[in-house]
């Protein structure tokens, strides 16, 4: 398979974004240039983008939503690193726009979700290496609204949808 899309999005996540009912699949639902690459569990360090992905000259966008597993799993801040930066760098040579959605904050993946989020900030907010970089903490998220401090309601969902609709794209 080819990875080119004419024009459209490319959503790259965890669970958050494969979930059938979630977020990114509404999203797809009312328009299907929108294409999810989301596996429930994936990691930053597991991930390998498809060598053939290009952007082909319209406006490609891709949101990257991925860290919560890294933080789960308490891999190695610094070989998570490693690789979102190869992985980054990667879409971005390939021209895209790259929208990050930093990780939230998780009380029960303690200190590891700090982590995560401090690395993301790092690149994020300084624009190490990324001066396109485009990053965004996800305003809806509440935890409250969550099922576990993590996996977000079916109304979070919607939320998350409506505000990477209204907001972002």
């Amino acid at each position: 398979m080819n990875w080119l899309f004419m024009a459209g999005v490319l959503i790259i996540g965890d669970s958050i974004s494969a979930n059938p009912l979630g977020w990114a699949n509404l999203m797809r639902n009312d328009d299907p240039s929108i294409q999810v690459m989301a596996i429930a569990g994936r990691t930053i360090r597991d991930f390998s983008l498809p060598q053939d992905l290009v952007a082909n000259g319209q406006i490609a966008t891709v949101v990257y939503w991925l860290g919560i597993n890294d933080a789960f799993n308490k891999h190695p801040i610094q070989y998570v690193e490693r690789s979102m930066v190869t992985q980054l760098h990667f879409l971005m040579s390939r021209g895209f726009r790259t929208i990050v959605l930093i990780p939230p904050f998780s009380p029960v993946l303690e200190p590891y979700s700090s982590q995560v989020r401090d690395m993301f900030h790092k690149y994020c907010d300084a624009r190490l290496n990324f001066p396109k970089l485009e990053c965004y903490e996800v305003e809806p998220w509440v935890e409250e609204s969550t099922l576990d401090s993590i996996h977000p309601t079916e109304d979070l969902h919607r939320d998350i949808a409506r505000w990477m609709v209204e907001e972002i794209l």
